[in-house]
């Protein structure tokens, strides 16, 4: 008897075992029933049967797995580079798994849908996923881990892919893997520039060639020059082989005009070569009165600053005149060109057609300028600005062979902003300072008095523009960009901090810049950055922030940096109007 109560016992234990789900089925999907029968038969005086059933529910076991694909080559700068990620529902139940990638050097990434699942990138993939969607049980879900390389990039960068079960969190997975740093990155002429033919008559023609090689396969833009000489190219200098313009050479003897060749990556501008070539460029003799009669032409001295100005006298002039102006070597002038004319010399009222040349050997500006009809006291040339180098000096022009013009100078006074002395501050100091902003901000150089100096405006002395002089603190700063702002508008603003004005409004991923008021049109604002949030520092070729995007409330002026000791981005520029406008988004992602 004690041995039947032993196995009735132990035939119970099983029973309720098997009733309190503690058979485990590996493998077995969550879920399923299991029919567990328990039987015991024994004898005693007579033959005993006696079974229990118990079902068994196989609970859910959440995992997951996740691998990268291995790197088949070094990062590109400026281009995206694509790893192949492969997540495994390794539970035994279906289940989201959540995706998140990470780059070791803080550059953007993101995770794209594979959508043929074919385990290769095409271009028309494009859709952004954080998780894989309901995944069955051993069902594996593919995607690429998108990593954008700043063109600036000389290193490579360790991604790293993590999963994570929906049903458990504490479920997760991880894998790395290291990409290798880019190629040497060079460009080369595989053609040096060349002209064809190397000497030309005065304003002659000549056909610029050359061809470089990127040696990353990056396509290259092309930049030619003639060093300030006065020729131009057809149909820009921006073209790999334009047609070159020679300055007429009136000089009496050959010239040598050097013209260079940029070649440079456009996905990197730091990355160029430069070639040049020489080209002769013959003289043509000037005979006095070949193009007009002296005696039809009449000068005066504007009582202006430097606006001397020429009228051809009547009433029987030609419709047509070219006039050569000797200047003196104690007088400067601006001797870039806009549509075939030096932007120093202003055509006159009476003028239908107008250019203006400089020749450097003989110090000669060349007018060509054609009139309407015959009528008396038709004006050439309003003004040429001139400079005198100290001093008030008085100057005499030499006007071909007839009577010259003598022109009193003063010496120039500078004005804030002016970079070039030409008495304005005007788009000419706009790119001068644009291009000071992206030397500083994408070089970061050590400050040079001879060359930063100029543009080191603040902080300055109080007082209205033009009033105020700077004082610079050996750097070029956002207080240097409002300083040069101030003066673009000529602003009459007395102090350069507009924060009160500025408001911001975050949205999911950007916080946009308001400027609620803009005294004198000008801004200036500082915005911290949330500590939940990420801000990618890069620099673009302009020198401002690559995620800090102009808005269309703002004007033509426009400068970001970012202050990382305060994590502060620091914006200012111009607005279009003086009433509220987004001037500026700021993207921020998520740590």
């Amino acid at each position: 008897m004690q041995r039947i109560a032993l196995l009735i016992t132990l035939c119970v234990v099983l029973f309720l075992g098997l009733a309190a789900g503690s058979v485990i089925a590996a493998g077995t999907p969550a879920g399923t029933i299991l029919e567990t029968t328990c039987s015991l038969d024994y004898t005693a005086t007579t033959s005993q049967t006696a079974s229990a059933y118990v079902d068994v529910t196989v609970a859910q076991t959440p995992g997951v797995a996740i691998s990268l694909g291995a790197p088949t080559q070094p990062v590109v700068p400026g281009q995206a580079y694509y790893v192949l990620a492969r997540a495994i529902n390794t539970g035994n139940a279906a289940d989201t798994i959540n995706l998140l990638s990470t780059s070791a050097n803080g550059w953007p990434i993101s995770l794209i849908r594979d959508d043929n699942n074919d385990g290769i990138h095409q271009s028309t993939e494009v859709t952004t996923i954080t998780n894989s969607g309901i995944l069955p049980a051993d069902a594996v879900f593919q995607c690429f881990a998108k990593l954008s390389v700043p063109s600036s990039a000389t290193t490579g960068d360790t991604v790293t892919a993590r999963a994570a079960s929906a049903t458990d969190a504490t479920c997760t997975a991880s894998a790395s893997v290291v990409i290798s740093a880019p190629a040497s990155h060079s460009i080369s002429f595989t053609q040096q520039p060349s002209l064809n033919p190397t000497a030309v008559a005065s304003a002659g023609t000549a056909q610029c060639s050359a061809t470089a090689s990127d040696s990353q396969g990056h396509t290259v833009t092309y930049s030619w020059s003639d060093n300030g000489s006065g020729g131009s190219f057809s149909p820009s200098a921006s073209v790999q082989n334009p047609t070159y313009t020679a300055a007429s050479n009136v000089s009496g003897q050959d010239k040598t005009v050097g013209i260079a060749c940029t070649a440079t990556c456009s996905q990197n501008s730091q990355i160029s070569v430069m070639g040049s070539a020489s080209l002769t460029v013959h003289s043509t003799a000037v005979t006095a009165g070949a193009s007009f009669n002296p005696n039809q032409i009449t000068t005066a001295a504007n009582t202006q600053f430097n606006t001397p100005h020429i009228i051809m006298a009547g009433p029987n002039y030609p419709t047509s005149a070219t006039i050569y102006i000797g200047i003196p070597s104690g007088i400067s002038l601006d001797t870039t060109s806009t549509n075939g004319s030096l932007n120093c010399v202003r055509q006159g009222s009476g003028v239908s057609t107008f250019t203006s040349t400089w020749d450097a050997n003989s110090r000669t500006i060349t007018v060509t300028a054609t009139v309407p009809s015959p009528a008396s006291g038709v004006e050439l040339v309003k003004s040429i600005a001139l400079t005198a180098a100290s001093g008030a000096q008085s100057y005499q022009l030499t006007l071909n062979s007839s009577p010259g013009l003598t022109v009193n100078i003063q010496a120039a006074t500078t004005l804030p902003g002016d970079f070039n002395n030409d008495g304005v501050v005007n788009s000419t100091d706009l790119a001068l300072f644009n291009q000071e902003w992206a030397r500083w901000h994408t070089g970061r150089p050590a400050f040079n008095a001879s060359i930063d100096g100029i543009y080191d405006l603040a902080p300055r002395t109080s007082g209205a523009y033009p009033t105020w002089s700077p004082i610079g603190d050996k750097i070029i700063n956002i207080q240097d960009a409002t300083a040069f702002t101030e003066c673009c508008l000529q602003s009459k603003n007395t102090s350069i901090s507009y924060s009160n004005y500025v408001k911001t409004s975050p949205s999911s991923r950007i916080i946009y810049v308001y400027v609620t008021a803009a005294p004198y049109g000008i801004y200036q604002a500082n915005i911290p950055l949330p500590a939940t949030g990420h801000f990618y520092t890069t620099v673009s070729s302009n020198g401002n922030l690559t995620y800090v995007l102009k808005q269309s409330g703002a004007g033509d002026i426009f400068y970001s940096e970012y202050d990382a000791n305060a994590r502060m981005i620091r914006i200012a520029g111009n607005v279009a109007g003086y009433t509220p406008y987004c001037v500026a988004g700021i993207y921020i992602f998520a740590y």
